[in-house]
């Protein structure tokens, strides 16, 4: 095998970047999450020796905006409960969280009850009615001007955008929430059985820990 070949190799698996006119540089080790069910990627994160933290931007009440309402299932312009929080992890913002619930938790969450757990936890445990279940939309997308500022990247920078919608009990839509993660930092991972075959293989990956990408003249952080 070549250096050349062995390079090509490297930059498939995503363990170095080529940048044109300037060489070849050791890249960022994304966080991964999981759709194969509900589960808690942060604290699999923190296990693994990542320092997760979590930061409460704005709780307030907000003008549900038409796609808002439509997943919620009430008229665009309602008055609805709003939470924005930002997840770091090892110090840099990776992603930012936009989340609207329906008007009738109004009054029943407090700002302490989200500080420190998941929200569908918190709503679950107001409505006395376990989640049953999300529809989730995964899309590319560039960062707004506002977005791009909590997450240290650029305007148009390239993003991942993930819109949830959660169902409680019978299938009441409680939860409506935009999520943006840094497409350099952030990915996710689906086992795609064949027809008629066994569940997901039991492989244990190891996990790496984000470097930070060395900046070319004029760049920022999360350049292509």
């Amino acid at each position: 095998m070549t250096v050349r070949q062995a390079i090509r190799g490297l930059v498939g698996e995503g363990l170095v970047y080529r940048v044109r006119g300037a060489g070849t540089f050791l890249g960022i080790a994304k966080m991964t999450e999981s759709l194969q069910s509900l589960r808690d990627n942060f604290e699999d994160w923190e296990s693994r020796g990542h320092q997760v933290a979590l930061r409460i931007l704005a709780f307030d009440e907000v003008a549900a905006e038409p796609d808002i309402a439509r997943r919620l299932g009430v008229e665009a312009g309602t008055r609805v409960p709003h939470l924005l929080r930002l997840w770091r992890v090892d110090g840099g913002p990776i992603g930012l969280v936009n989340f609207c619930l329906h008007p009738s938790l109004a009054g029943r969450l407090s700002r302490e009850d989200l500080e420190h757990t998941h929200v569908r936890v918190a709503v679950a445990k107001a409505v006395r009615t376990p989640i049953r279940g999300e529809r989730v939309e995964i899309e590319a997308g560039a960062a707004s001007p506002a977005v791009a500022g909590q997450l240290g990247i650029q305007p148009k920078d390239p993003i991942l955008i993930r819109r949830v919608t959660q169902f409680y009990g019978s299938g009441r839509p409680l939860v409506a929430a935009d999520c943006f993660y840094r497409a350099d930092l952030y990915r996710y991972a689906l086992y795609v059985p064949a027809a008629g075959g066994a569940s997901r293989p039991t492989v244990r990956v190891a996990s790496r820990r984000p470097s930070s990408r060395p900046r070319a003249a004029g760049g920022h952080p999360g350049d292509a």
